[in-house]
């Protein structure tokens, strides 16, 4: 053998051995292709599949803000069954006045309570107007007042408050005793 055909044969083998080294090379190059465009594909479809999931589930999302907006009808309704008690804490307030309180009028609507009274002296006010207050009253305010000449100190007011379904309906249910 001469010298430029070993010359060419150990090319050929350097040649060879340098493909075979290449060769586990590019077969994970192909194998990261694949396996990356296998995940790719994959992703695409759980991404499609979270897509239908949020679509089926936005319905369902607003369950929290629809039961919190009936929570507030149920209330509400709760609250409208008993519409006489505005009239019916009227009338006791009206037969249960306190002590150096006269009774001159009464006036209630669904709204508002309008109550005149010829009251003793200032504690006697102040009773009328805290008790208007106990018996379910809001905003219990003195729109008028007048000195009245039956006695001294004495005076006629005018009281005037709103109407407080929910203040009603508080007090109309019965209280737990704590031990």
């Amino acid at each position: 053998m001469s010298a430029s055909a070993r010359q060419r044969s150990t090319l050929l083998v350097a040649l060879a051995a340098f493909a075979a080294s290449l060769l586990p090379l590019a077969a994970a190059a192909a194998y990261y292709h694949y396996r990356t465009n296998q995940i790719a594909r994959e992703v695409g479809a759980l991404e499609k599949q979270l897509i239908e999931l949020d679509q089926r589930l936005e319905p369902i999302g607003n369950l929290d803000q629809l039961r919190n907006q009936m929570l507030v009808r149920k209330q509400i309704v709760d609250v409208l069954e008993l519409p006489q008690n505005g009239f019916d804490a009227a009338i006791r307030l009206g037969t249960q006045l306190p002590a150096g309180v006269q009774l001159l009028g009464l006036d209630i609507d669904e709204k508002r309570l309008s109550l005149q009274a010829r009251c003793a002296d200032q504690a006697a006010t102040a009773a009328l107007l805290r008790q208007v207050g106990d018996a379910g009253f809001s905003e219990p305010a003195i729109v008028s007042r007048s000195a009245d000449g039956t006695a001294t100190g004495a005076e006629q007011v005018t009281l005037d408050a709103r109407a407080d379904p929910a203040r009603f309906a508080a007090l109309a249910q019965p209280r737990q005793v704590t031990p």
